[in-house]
């Protein structure tokens, strides 16, 4: 009897107790406090009590993992009443940010801050949204913010690193991953800093850090996969092939096809190709080239070399064979790099360049860095020596600014440009004396589900002299390419670009050119 006693109470406690551990998933009335809050909201009796239950309806929402429902019941909450305090709005910020509402959590973060500059924690929160939405200049001044009160503070000093991995410059950011991990092992740190070296073409030290990768929750274990998956992608040979029709006023129609594939041994990138170009002008005459190449290049923590070799076979009544080929080196250097390149080239751009048989020696040096506020530049200085007894010296400098850097992307350029030849030789290539231009290009590109695309349109002046006439005038033109990735490891691109820009032909005055390419990797 005591036994049947005690297991009456027993049922007795579990019916009374257990509902009260299973949360307020039923009301008294039998409705959900989903609506029981909607309820609620109807009868308000003024915008502060209804914005104050919609309020706590997104807290609802976000117990049960749904941001896009939190973030409407949020939205909704703040355009009835303002009055939230600061810790309530920076939470509500993240939330909206979770559901992607990007623009709206920044907005409601910068009102924070204007309230309180010194909101640490929602100045945190207003860069890791903006560089979540692309705005990775925006967002970098914001952490920097952070980081000259707080230098040690880990999610500004991560949300940088990420900027910079995100903007190219990954070996920048390495340091700061590290910096994070001197304090202890971190799950976004040191995936990030594995993602760093995947980025600078360290597959070693990239393998290394993601074994040391702990995930503890399932979206770690998701995105550790896309990482694994990454580095998958990395250790495929891609392969590329395409169809090049070039033409320009002087008559001159040339056909180019190409194939090339990569090979990725240890640090080693390993380069094959193979081209064939068939070349017509109206003089007429015709000839054909075919080229194969083989180029390798390693990469090492802080300086990189490579060469390649090259047998080119001319046809143009007679057949002739040559080699070229090139030798090359870079080293890194704060937010740049710094290289030289010496190389021999067989000039096969027309039917006339084939046939007089054109030789070019050259030596290169370049220099390229990315600097605050979205600036990056490019120069290089080539001296030229041609088989024709000629010589050219040629400079070229370009700035480029990214004015909008999310996608879709807007970026400003200016290129400057000049080139000298000793003398005009008639050989086919073109050979100005005192040669400059300055060029201004826009590019806007976009991605959206399978297609990708850009249009580049491009306007400038130029001058120079030729068998001794001076020549000036403007330039214009532009370039574009769509594509379509027909799987993940395959696509298909259309370019075309069309001109009057002298500097970018090997011949004179108009030129168009059609690009169909498709890429591969296995």
């Amino acid at each position: 009897m005591k036994i049947t006693l005690f297991m009456i109470c027993l049922m007795l406690a579990v019916v009374i107790v257990c509902p009260a551990f299973a949360g307020p998933t039923v009301g008294a009335n039998g409705k959900n406090p989903e609506q029981v809050y909607q309820e609620a909201i109807a009868h308000a009796k003024n915008d502060k009590d209804k914005a104050l239950l919609m309020k706590k309806l997104g807290d609802l929402y976000v117990s049960r993992e749904d941001y896009q429902r939190a973030a409407e019941a949020y939205a909704l909450a703040l355009s009835l009443y303002r009055g939230f305090s600061e810790q309530e709005k920076t939470q509500m910020a993240v939330f909206l940010s979770w559901a992607d509402k990007l623009d709206d959590a920044a907005a409601l973060l910068r009102s924070v801050l204007s309230e309180n500059p010194k909101n640490g924690e929602a100045r945190v929160h207003l860069a890791r949204a903006l560089s979540w939405s692309g705005k990775l200049r925006e967002a970098e001044d914001e952490a920097d913010k952070v980081l000259r009160e707080l230098p040690e503070n880990g999610e500004a000093l991560l949300i940088k690193a990420n900027i910079l991995r995100w903007k190219g410059d990954a070996k920048a950011s390495m340091p700061l991953y590290e910096k994070i991990l001197t304090k202890g092992e971190d799950f976004d740190a040191r995936l990030g800093l594995a993602y760093a070296y995947l980025d600078a073409g360290d597959r070693k030290h990239a393998a290394a850090n993601a074994s040391l990768v702990q995930p503890r929750y399932a979206y770690q274990v998701k995105e550790l996969n896309k990482f694994q998956e990454a580095a998958r992608d990395r250790e495929k040979s891609p392969a590329d092939g395409s169809f090049i029709h070039y033409s320009d006023s002087d008559g001159n129609r040339v056909n180019t096809y190409s194939l090339s594939s990569q090979l990725h041994p240890g640090d080693w990138t390993a380069t094959f190709g193979y081209r064939h170009v068939d070349a017509v002008d109206p003089t007429p005459r015709s000839a054909r080239a075919d080229e194969v190449s083989m180029k390798t290049y390693h990469k090492g923590d802080r300086t990189g070399a490579g060469a390649g070799v090259s047998a080119v076979r001319e046809e143009f009544g007679q057949t002739v064979n040559s080699l070229a080929g090139h030798l090359t080196a870079d080293v890194s250097v704060p937010r740049g790099t710094i290289g030289a390149t010496a190389s021999k080239d067989v000039l096969t751009d027309t039917a006339q360049l084939i046939q007089n048989r054109i030789f070019q020696t050259s030596g290169t040096l370049r220099a390229s860095g990315e600097f605050p506020a979205g600036f990056s530049a490019f120069c290089s200085y080539q001296y030229s020596e041609y088989s024709d007894v000629n010589r050219s010296q040629d400079v070229v400098l370009r700035v480029n600014e990214r004015i909008v850097e999310k996608k879709p992307g807007l970026t400003a350029a200016y290129k400057f440009r000049y080139r000298d030849f000793e003398r005009q030789s008639g050989s086919g290539y073109f050979d100005p004396q005192h040669f400059s231009s300055h060029q201004l290009l826009l590019k806007a590109s976009a991605e959206t589900g399978r297609l990708h695309g850009f249009v580049e349109p491009y306007y400038g002046s130029q001058s120079f002299a030729r068998y001794g006439t001076r020549s000036s005038g403007p330039f214009y033109g532009g370039s574009g390419a769509l594509g379509y990735a027909v799987r993940r490891n395959m696509s298909i691109e259309l370019s075309g670009e069309r001109g009057n820009n002298i500097a970018g032909t090997v011949s004179v005055f108009n030129y168009y050119l059609t690009t169909l390419r498709l890429t591969a990797a296995f």
